[in-house]
């Protein structure tokens, strides 16, 4: 396209300004919405992104593009986080965070140097299509998974995980309360002895037998 220094650095600027712009503004309208159709739906429009690169010829196109991108990623960012958290049991939570941050960080250290491979050797259509490919597959998994995403997003469990839920809530209960929501002495709140003595046998974990 023939941009200099100053336009592409335009052009790579506009993306900080909208997400600064945008983001909060972005989340308090989206967060009525499941989880799952927000982060699906931006990731719809990333892959249109990338489609669109391959294609465009001018400078306004690439602007759009850009735009594109931009919205995804506000769309994401916020929801997959929670989306992570709600996912994860709360004994591992965040050993599941560290993770999913972590293949955030292996995907920015491998991308560049794949993406400049490829551009060399197969060309920008070809780099800008694999996206494509890469961002329509990551839709795919969301919606095989979807009915169970959602679920989770809307903060409900998922069909046969009602007695581990109940289990969880009954294991969580609140300082000087018990399960059943009795009012508990606060040194056996503290301790956690309504745990043992107010869950039912069907929510212990059973003991191993040496």
């Amino acid at each position: 396209l023939g941009l200099t220094r100053a336009e592409f650095g335009l052009l790579i600027g506009v993306n900080g300004i909208l997400i600064v712009v945008f983001q909060l503004p972005a989340i308090q309208l989206l967060r009525r919405f499941p989880r799952i159709s927000v982060i699906m739906s931006g990731e719809l429009l990333i892959g249109i992104r990338f489609g669109l690169t391959a294609v465009a010829t001018t400078r306004l196109l690439i602007l759009g593009t850009i735009t594109l991108r931009t919205t995804g990623e506000v769309m994401q960012s916020a929801f997959k986080n929670a989306l992570a958290a709600d996912l994860a049991p709360d004994t591992v939570r965040g050993r599941y965070m560290g993770l999913f941050s972590m293949s955030h960080a292996v995907g920015t250290t491998i991308g560049p140097p794949c993406g400049g491979l490829i551009l060399e050797h197969y060309g920008p259509q070809t780099l800008w299509f694999s996206c494509l490919t890469a961002s329509l597959t990551a839709v795919l998994l969301y919606a095989t998974s979807f009915r169970r995403l959602a679920a989770v997003s809307r903060g409900m469990a998922p069909e046969g995980d009602e007695r581990m839920a109940s289990c969880t809530r009954q294991r969580r209960p609140a300082l000087g309360s018990g399960a059943d929501g009795t009012h508990l002495p606060l040194a056996a709140a503290v301790s956690g002895t309504s745990q043992s003595e107010t869950s039912p046998d069907s929510c212990r974990t059973p003991k191993k037998i040496p």
